[in-house]
């Protein structure tokens, strides 16, 4: 703690070395960063006021002080008007820094790699990481990088020598091994982000225990500066096991990199510098397959998707795409359960809800076949409303067909799912049905978010007066006659979620994210599943039109940036600013 909220504004600091966070009320996430070469405490020092917020070392830092009376005598030497002009400013933004929203954190520049379980660092990892995020320019620090043929002295040589290298470059990452040595000790004090290094073979509970020094090494950061990452020797071998090691480590995001497939490097390289792509997926039902189009465009594009989440049939299509399966065969597999297998169409006693789950339950589990959340390839998140909280309930870990589930839990339709704890969720759409800032908040870099909404106002050719007796609506359902042209209770209540969260959708700001609404989804009700494969199709072609007059997704991204502007239901290739 280099200044606390509240001490009087005696001392202003220059930052030499190192990085410090902004931290106001005492709360755990920044609002600001400030690194070499910048003032510190500046705000309160000018103004003549009390510090509006803690600053606290995020790594081992170096600063040099200014007290009142050194500045008093510079300031003699200086025009009055400066330190009057100077005091104003600090004056009017020291009012708005206490009340700052959360900002959006920068990538790291020193990267511990620290070895975790029964095995080191596997060969060449390093290297292939830093090759990886070569357009970073990242460095490989090692005991020998930085005594070459002499002797590493004391510690403060040692520290001294990573300070200059960090002066040459971009990125640092410190190939540690599991000892507590000087070199270690030195790398973790002047590390930005602690990246835990665990295989995938050590699956015991007493492998998986952390040892003495990487809780050492975990206290000196804070959650959101830690990952873990679980590697496997070949990309053919099957993911298990992750949940043993996150059981005991509070980190904020785990990823899963095979050592003979550079994409996964690549991957990991990408979340490190703060570029990863993140595709977010709304909900809407049936309109969902519009998804799959979207995702097969990209695919196409050559653009990795690095992190998938969503809410109800958003969240179900992330979780079959964060799995592995192409977007072809999540249409096929989308007619199987929907259309085929008529999973959302048996009804039963109205008591928990109108239809009966089993069928729709067990095409779930049969699709993520016994997969968890924690051992999919890719990252993934759902979303649901959590009636026990009140609030937005973010699935990260467990079984992934109980995350869809929950996620896709339409009230009155569907029963809602319970949970082992026994919080009650339904369908995300409720409270967050386009979840870009979820996604925002896990991980930097740009995202694709895909909005469904229907083309046209919705009208009901039905007349109020004609609405059927109980007798007609039961003999339709006997017969399986065509039903009336009264909106049904589905429809309205899937129309009534999310027009609750579309509100809340109206007020998120682009922040360099592209949002796409696919076409051909005009006259699709939202359980027409039958039209499931059209709506894709649709969307590929929209989608591919757009990137092919972009030239790649990230010019797409780049373009839509200047076109925050326009409504987002407009963002198409005519209404981008050239």
């Amino acid at each position: 703690m280099l200044l606390r909220q509240g001490d009087p504004p005696d001392v202003l600091y220059l930052v030499v070395s190192g990085r410090f966070l902004v931290l106001p009320d005492d709360k755990e996430e920044a609002v600001a960063e400030i690194g070499p070469g910048e003032p510190l405490g500046e705000l309160a020092f000018f103004a003549g006021v009390r510090r509006t917020a803690n600053v606290v070392a995020a790594r081992d830092s170096t600063v040099l002080v200014l007290t009142t009376k050194d500045y008093a005598e510079v300031a003699r030497e200086v025009p009055s008007i400066v330190s009057t002009i100077l005091a104003a400013v600090a004056k009017r933004l020291a009012q708005v820094t206490g009340t700052s929203p959360a900002m959006q954190p920068k990538p790291p520049r020193t990267i511990a790699l620290l070895p975790i379980g029964l095995q080191g660092l596997p060969d060449g990892f390093s290297s292939a990481l830093a090759e990886a995020m070569a357009p970073s320019n990242a460095i490989v620090v090692t005991p020998a990088t930085l005594s070459g043929s002499a002797t590493i002295g004391d510690d403060r040589q040692l520290r001294d020598r990573i300070a200059r290298l960090e002066t040459r470059t971009n990125v640092l990452l410190f190939s540690m091994d599991r000892r507590d040595t000087p070199f270690n000790r030195a790398c973790l004090s002047l590390a930005d982000h602690l990246l835990l290094v665990a295989p995938s073979s050590d699956t015991c509970t007493a492998a998986t225990a952390p040892s003495e020094f990487e809780l050492q090494a975990a206290s000196l950061f804070l959650p959101t500066d830690r990952a873990l990452v679980v590697w496997r020797d070949r990309a053919a071998a099957a993911i298990t096991g992750t949940d043993k090691w996150l059981a005991r480590r509070d980190v904020k995001l785990h990823h899963h990199l095979a050592l003979d497939d550079r994409r996964d490097f690549e991957r990991l390289g990408r979340f490190l510098s703060g570029s990863a792509l993140g595709l977010v997926l709304g909900g809407g039902a049936a309109l969902g397959s519009a998804h799959l189009g979207v995702a097969k465009a990209l695919q196409e594009a050559g653009e990795p998707i690095d992190f998938y989440g969503g809410t109800s049939v958003g969240a179900a299509m992330a979780a079959a795409l964060a799995v592995g399966f192409k977007p072809d065969e999540v249409v096929n597999l989308t007619e199987e359960v929907f259309v085929r297998n008529r999973a959302l169409r048996r009804l039963t006693i109205p008591l928990h809800s109108l239809l009966d789950h089993r069928k729709f339950d067990d095409a779930l589990r049969r699709t993520y076949a016994g997969k968890t959340i924690e051992d999919l390839p890719f990252n993934f998140f759902a979303v649901s409303a959590s009636l026990t909280s009140n609030d937005a309930h973010i699935h990260r870990d467990g079984p992934t067909w109980e995350a869809v589930r929950a996620s896709t839990a339409i009230p009155g339709i569907l029963p809602p799912f319970i949970t082992s704890t026994g919080d009650v969720l339904v369908d995300g759409a409720m409270i967050d049905n386009v979840p870009v800032a979820i996604m925002r908040k896990l991980k930097l870099g740009p995202n694709i978010v895909v909005r469904l909404k229907r083309q046209r106002p919705w009208r009901s050719p039905a007349r109020y007066e004609a609405f059927p007796t109980r007798g007609t609506i039961l003999r339709n359902l006997l017969l399986e006659r065509k039903r009336h042209r009264y909106p049904s209770l589905a429809t309205v209540l899937m129309r009534s979620m999310i027009m609750a969260s579309e509100q809340r959708f109206q007020v998120i700001s682009a922040e360099g994210d592209l949002f796409l609404v696919p076409e051909g989804t005009a006259g699709v009700g939202f359980m027409d599943w039958k039209k499931c494969r059209r709506v894709a199709d649709a969307a590929y072609r929209h989608t591919a039109g757009l990137l092919e007059k972009a030239g790649s997704v990230r010019a797409l991204i780049e373009e839509s940036a200047l076109a925050t502007a326009y409504p987002r239901d407009k963002v198409d290739a005519q209404t981008l600013p050239r």
